[in-house]
């Protein structure tokens, strides 16, 4: 039995399982950030969703929701996303949502959410990136301000990049009108 992933067998599709495996176990402890995100953070959040997806959603940073589950994009503004892929007619399952930084941005432990500074990103680059060259999606959707400047900073090969507004941004801002 040959089993297929879209039209790729799985054999060639599980150095890709294998490679995100490695990429979150060295992540899942880091503590580069000087900011001391890392020690303040309950999980290092890797992404949640496909890892054979085609389309790879980057947002900003883990909220309180997603910090306390250890997953991408399940607090409000994951949910507002995923009733938007639900509503243009695609399924959520097919993606994979990542963000730019894998620790909740804070300055103390249950204090509020705040951007992550240009360190954070920086040490955490390389996650990201290992992330995007090993799933190797055919289009990266960037939310937010914070995920643009990711990308226009650090110019990612892989796929086709689009830039929407975040969740977070149309939930402030009760739409975009």
């Amino acid at each position: 039995m040959n089993l297929h992933i879209g039209s790729t067998p799985w054999l060639t599709r599980k150095p890709i399982l294998d490679n995100l495996s490695i990429i979150e176990t060295q992540w899942q402890t880091c503590r580069k950030c000087p900011s001391g995100i890392g020690a303040l953070a309950t999980n290092h959040v890797f992404g949640r969703g496909n890892k054979l997806a085609r389309v790879v959603f980057v947002g900003e940073a883990p909220g309180k929701t997603e910090d306390l589950a250890g997953l991408a994009f399940v607090g409000r503004s994951g949910k507002l996303l995923n009733a938007a892929i639900k509503e243009a007619g695609f399924k959520p399952d097919h993606y994979f949502f990542v963000n730019t930084v894998a620790c909740r941005p804070c300055d103390r432990a249950g204090g509020p959410n705040r951007v992550p500074m240009d360190i954070e990103t920086d040490k955490c680059y390389p996650r990201l990136s290992s992330i995007l060259a090993s799933i190797h999606p055919g289009k990266i959707v960037f939310l937010g301000a914070t995920a643009k400047r990711w990308c226009e900073l650090y110019k990612p090969r892989q796929g086709r990049h689009y830039f929407l507004h975040h969740p977070a941004y149309v939930l402030r801002s009760g739409g975009i009108g």
